[in-house]
């Protein structure tokens, strides 16, 4: 499974992996005829697969599986363990594209699978049915899992994790499109989280059906629980959070300590707004209002007013703080401030478009020569002529 290097890697050629393919066959093959040879014995000798001579279940089990490795080893075979029923090829394994760690998921820094990370869901070939969503089945309850872009609510997309995923639902009493965790186990979470950019404040309003101080629906900001956690029956009520300035990751978990069954148990989370304490961008050369990058659709993500005013969404070579001063649409490339000039009456007028009027400062700068070191303001005597706009 490792990408190691030149001693692994020698024997990775088309004709080892036959010789290692053919002696894996061989194998099975022996282990097939020794467990043959030693059936019907009643004595305490150990069969050649460690099982009891008396189980004959346990043994027809045994067989049945070295006949379907056996088999695999040339064709898929159907192969049920644990009730699941999947296809297996094992003889992919000896096949190129060799399996390497490039095929199995990504894990997050506390050991969590991210679902829909496989590059190849077949495992090079080994499991020939298996796709990104059979998987997310094979893991949910089984190992804590992540799914990025989960969903989305209120304007905000989560990121969804544990051994069961929150997800969109209806209603919840009276509230509409409400994110509800998953179906727990005993002694497992299920969580949800989005993140926000402050300094503001955060209100939501969330609800819990659990037995009462056993299973908890908490909040957490950047990983630190905060006080007042909701058990038994609570009805929805609203909660609030103070966020410092920065970017913060505001997590919602519901965890289950017992293994009681509830008709409806688990958190429910609705009616988040996000109310920032600045109305302006302060990391940008000029303030720019939130309320004028929230005119545009899509270009805040997840509250982070600096980002979009740093960043340039329709690669048109200009900053949306750039595009604020002089009046362009930071989603269209092709809005863009120009100079203009005009001739009536055997006189030229050099103007500009978009023009704010006195909302914006503007200078119009010329000089003789495009070989001139330096623009100036000028009375209209130059030959090439720009213009410069700022804020008041």
């Amino acid at each position: 499974m490792q990408d190691h290097s030149a001693a692994l890697n020698a024997v990775r050629d088309p004709a080892s992996l036959a010789m290692a393919r053919d002696a894996v066959r061989l194998s099975l093959d022996w282990a097939l005829a020794a467990d043959a040879a030693i059936t019907g014995r009643t004595d305490t000798a150990m069969h050649f697969i460690e099982y009891a001579p008396a189980e004959t279940n346990e043994q027809s089990r045994a067989r049945q599986r070295l006949a379907e490795a056996r088999a695999s080893l040339d064709a898929p075979q159907s192969i049920t363990l644990d009730g699941r029923t999947r296809s297996v090829m094992a003889g992919a394994f000896f096949a190129m594209p060799y399996l390497t760690r490039a095929h199995v998921p990504s894990l997050t820094n506390d050991d969590e699978i991210v679902l829909g990370s496989f590059a190849d869901p077949t495992m090079a070939g080994i499991l020939p049915d298996m796709s990104q969503a059979a998987w997310r089945d094979e893991f949910l309850g089984e190992w804590p899992v992540v799914q990025t872009n989960a969903f989305a609510m209120d304007g905000y997309g989560f990121t969804a994790g544990g051994y069961a995923l929150w997800q969109l639902t209806a209603e919840v009493g009276e509230h509409e499109e409400v994110a509800v965790s998953g179906p727990l186990t005993d002694s497992t979470v299920a969580w949800v989280e989005t993140a926000f950019t402050g300094p503001g404040t955060l209100t939501f309003s969330w609800a819990v059906s659990s037995r009462a101080r056993w299973n908890l629906l908490s909040v957490y900001v950047d990983g630190v629980r905060q006080a007042g956690s909701l058990w038994g029956e609570e009805a929805w009520g609203p909660r609030s959070l103070s966020l410092p300035a920065g970017t913060h990751t505001v997590r919602w978990a519901y965890v289950k300590n017992d293994n009681a069954t509830m008709v409806m148990a688990g958190g429910a989370l609705d009616m988040l707004e996000w109310v920032p304490s600045q109305t302006a961008t302060t990391t940008t050369p000029v303030a720019v209002p939130y309320a004028w990058l929230d005119g545009f659709e899509g270009l805040v993500s997840g509250n982070d007013y600096e980002s979009a005013a740093s960043g340039d969404p329709d690669q048109d070579g200009r900053l949306t703080w750039q595009e604020y001063v002089a009046g362009s649409n930071p989603m269209d490339g092709a809005s863009v401030f120009m100079a203009t000039i005009a001739e009536e009456n055997g006189q030229l007028t050099v103007g500009w478009t978009p023009d704010l009027g006195p909302a914006r400062v503007y200078t119009v700068e010329g000089r003789s020569a495009l070989g001139d070191p330096v623009w100036a303001p000028t009375n209209g005597a130059s030959r090439f002529f720009r213009v410069k706009v700022q804020l008041p």
